[in-house]
């Protein structure tokens, strides 16, 4: 493992046996109670950036390409159709998509694809690069794109 990964925040973070970390990854968690698996012979490559607020679970033999993002928490667009920074007022109403992400085991998410809360990426799932995940997806399939296609499944 490298050694210039940074862990910000107060989750736990559980890692198994042959994982490499390349440099300048994130881990990031504003809560105590959150836990980041990740599992035996795991890649994560660099520029990833992993929120998790809520559990986030990498399973066995799977990898992360560079600049990948995961995230466990995401504020939606207000009825108005508008976004808000941090430092908007409490009063505003906001609404927020939270849950935990899984990557199940066998699974390559390519290079700057955006994982959004409460997603399962199925077993041997390829992801491919610059795609946005919203749903889960089904074992042994690629996919691509934003939004999210099928684009074949890779064992019958």
């Amino acid at each position: 493992m490298k050694k210039n990964f940074i862990v910000y925040g107060k989750g736990k973070i559980t890692i198994g046996k042959n994982v490499r970390i390349d440099n300048f990854v994130i881990f990031t968690s504003n809560n105590k109670k959150s836990k980041l698996i990740i599992e035996d012979n795991v890649h994560i490559s660099s520029f990833c950036f992993i929120n998790f607020n809520y559990n986030v679970i990498i399973k066995e033999f799977s990898g992360l390409s560079v600049g990948v993002r995961i995230f466990t928490e995401s504020e939606l667009r207000n009825e108005d159709n508008l976004f808000f920074n941090p430092t908007a007022e409490h009063k505003i109403k906001r609404k927020t998509i939270k849950g935990s992400v899984k990557i199940e085991k066998n699974s390559i998410i390519g290079s700057n694809a955006v994982l959004l809360p409460g997603v399962v990426i199925g077993k041997a799932c390829i992801i491919g690069a610059n795609s946005v995940v919203r749903k889960s997806t089904n074992d042994f399939s690629s996919y691509n794109g934003n939004p999210l296609r099928l684009i074949k499944k890779t064992v019958s």
